[in-house]
């Protein structure tokens, strides 16, 4: 658990030093957590522009800071991964 993101509730920050917006809102508004799957084999560059496009857009429809949207990327092995009873590495 990361306890140092601003904006987490968790956070060490005590709540006076705190925005008022996460004083009072509740925490799905606060911090807003993507889970991406995906299949294994995209670049450095590729993830690090998926994670700005998907917080600069979570930012615009939710109205969070940037420092707030938490997101993990993972990879799967198309042996991994299926769809109507087949493999995806079949």
């Amino acid at each position: 658990m990361r306890t140092s993101t601003p904006g987490w509730r968790g956070s060490p920050a005590s709540p006076s030093t705190l925005p008022s917006a996460t004083r009072t809102e509740p925490r799905e508004k606060t911090m807003p957590m993507i889970n991406v799957q995906m299949f294994e084999g995209r670049t450095i560059e590729q993830r690090r522009k998926l994670v700005k496009e998907l917080t600069d857009g979570t930012c615009r429809a939710l109205g969070c800071t940037p420092d707030a949207v938490q997101i993990i990327l993972t990879d799967i092995k198309k042996e991994n991964w299926a769809e109507a009873g087949k493999l995806f590495s079949d």
